[in-house]
Formats: C-alpha cells, structure tokens, sequence
C-alpha cells in the first residue's frame, strides 16, 4: 500500500501547482458570480462610471489576485499536509468541490 501511495504521490507532487490552479478556478466559478452581483447591488447608488471602474477593478484585479494568491496559499498547504497521502488528498478536493457544485446547482 505504502508503494502505491508514494508513486501517486510522485507522480501527482510535480503538477500540484496547476492543481491547486483548478481548485481556485473551480471555487471562482462556483462563487465568482455571487461576488459580483454583491459589488453590483453595493454599487446600484454610484454613477456608472465608477461602477464600471469597480467591476473593471474587482475583475481584473481583484480575480487575479486571488487567483495568483489562493494557488500558492492552496498548493502549499495541500503539500504540507498531505505527505504520502497527497494523491488521496486532491482526490477528495476534486470530489468536495463536485459535491459544491451539485449544491449549487452548477452540475
């Protein structure tokens, strides 16, 4: 079992950083929409110009940073905790993040 377990493990630790990549693009998906519909209902009072500037804010930067952020926040505690166990880990991330989706009506 433990064989198994470290060469899932090799194989899995060198891709990590896009997994971690497709966790955070898969929890934007799922919330990203909600996010922005609570800028623009705290926005709905202000002149267009500026809310254009808002969303142009929250979306370009405000996604890019998370996204850039979260991976290495994610890829680093998912390595730090996993060990042997990486494989079964991202296994069972995939599958929350499925069970997120169904929740949320996405699947």
């Amino acid at each position: 079992m433990n064989s198994i377990l470290e060469t899932t493990t090799n194989w899995v630790q060198p891709h990590l950083a896009l997994i971690a990549f497709s966790f955070v693009c898969t929890l934007l998906a799922l919330y990203g929409a909600g996010l922005t519909r609570l800028c623009k209902h705290l926005m709905r009072n202000y002149p267009f110009w500026i809310r254009v500037f808002i969303f142009m804010v929250l979306s370009g930067v405000g996604y890019g940073w998370a996204t850039s952020k979260l991976t290495d926040l994610i890829r680093n505690h998912i390595l730090a905790a996993a060990g042997n166990w990486l494989a079964i880990w991202v296994l069972l991330i995939f599958i929350g993040l499925g069970l997120l989706a169904d929740r949320k009506k996405q699947v």
